[in-house]
């Protein structure tokens, strides 16, 4: 899997990051402003949109979720429809000689996703490995307790030195942070629960955006994207850098 700046053009493959299995793949803008003043940058949002896959879209009969941006630099995210008009564009406000580097990716049905972070501008390269396991389905408290569980994500950030900053995951069929447990080692270096803030919901819509206001068993949005704090105390101890997620 990688990232790419451009994944239409015909030498993209000079322009790809490798990154870890399990973080797909996403296209990567950096806007600068090289005045002395002020100014708006902008690029047309379809510039920059990556090809959907099977993994992504899931289902012929659910329309393109559509698509998570994270801005770097500020560690804000939007979520923009799969279809968005042509005249749309993403656009920041720099200051003079200051840089936004922009990361857009196809949002899953089903399956979590590592959004980005603010410990690497390539929101990627810093994860040794993202996995998932999951029944594609919510499950309840009571099996959420189960030792059988699968509704799992386990992140390991590289360790090779000492970080500390956030993460970002899509957690697909969740409404509320409440259903998200994380967990990870603290600077004592014991296992501990992690806080889960939320920062976006992801709504049920048509490919335009439009809200659909169907029932959809019993949720009131396709997912949500959390921030996650983390630690690394680059000591090169086993679980250092490990960040467990369970949802329902």
């Amino acid at each position: 899997d990688g990232a790419s700046s451009n994944n239409n053009h015909p030498a993209s493959s000079r322009n790809c990051i490798r990154v870890a299995n399990g973080l797909g793949s996403w296209s990567i803008a950096s806007l600068s402003n090289w005045l002395s003043t002020q100014a708006v940058v902008s690029i047309p949002i379809t510039t920059l949109l990556p090809p959907t896959t099977t993994s992504t879209t899931q289902s012929k009969q659910q329309p393109h979720p559509g698509y998570h941006v994270f801005a770097f630099w500020t560690s804000k995210y939007t979520w923009i429809p799969s279809k968005p008009k042509s005249h749309h564009t993403l656009s920041k406000r720099l200051a003079p000689h200051e840089t936004e580097i922009f990361h857009v990716k196809p949002i899953s049905h089903v399956l979590p996703q590592y959004v980005g972070s603010d410990l690497h501008f390539t929101c990627g390269y810093e994860i040794q490995s993202f996995d998932v396991s999951t029944t594609a389905t919510v499950m309840s408290k009571s099996e959420l307790s189960s030792k059988d569980s699968s509704n799992k994500v386990v992140i390991r950030l590289k360790n090779g030195f000492k970080r500390v900053g956030y993460i970002y995951v899509y957690v697909p069929n969740v409404d509320h942070e409440e259903n998200i447990i994380a967990t990870g080692n603290n600077s004592a270096n014991e296992h501990t629960a992690l806080g889960v803030d939320l920062i976006a919901h992801i709504p049920w819509h048509n490919e335009t955006g439009n809200t659909d206001e169907n029932d959809h068993q019993g949720h009131r949005f396709m997912g949500c994207v959390v921030r996650i704090p983390v630690m690394v105390k680059g000591d090169g101890s086993v679980d250092d850098g490990k960040i467990t997620l369970t949802f329902y």
